[in-house]
């Protein structure tokens, strides 16, 4: 089954940018990973601080691999000190 997500970041507003050109760098990396097929990188309408990213991978070992991948951790780092706080992670079913 796949994994469907919605990730909310939550950017400070001098670093909104930043954080943006990071994951939409990242989009490219996820999206050459077998089993991810879709990672899109948005801001939110009402607060446009606030960077949202879609996701779907193929399964839950794809979803497993993109957790393992070590640019996961290399990002995490980087949005560390460029956010105010983790992601929030909404899992959705169909």
């Amino acid at each position: 089954m796949a994994v469907d997500l919605i990730a909310t970041i939550p950017a400070r507003e001098h670093t909104v940018a930043r954080v943006r050109e990071l994951l939409d760098a990242y989009a490219a990396h996820c999206l050459a990973m077998d089993g991810t097929e879709r990672f899109e990188v948005y801001l939110d309408r009402d607060l446009p601080h606030h960077v949202v990213v879609i996701e779907r991978y193929r399964d839950e070992t794809a979803f497993a691999a993109h957790l393992a991948d070590p640019e996961n951790g290399v990002l995490n780092g980087a949005l560390a000190d460029l956010t105010d706080g983790g992601s929030t992670l909404r899992f959705l079913t169909a």
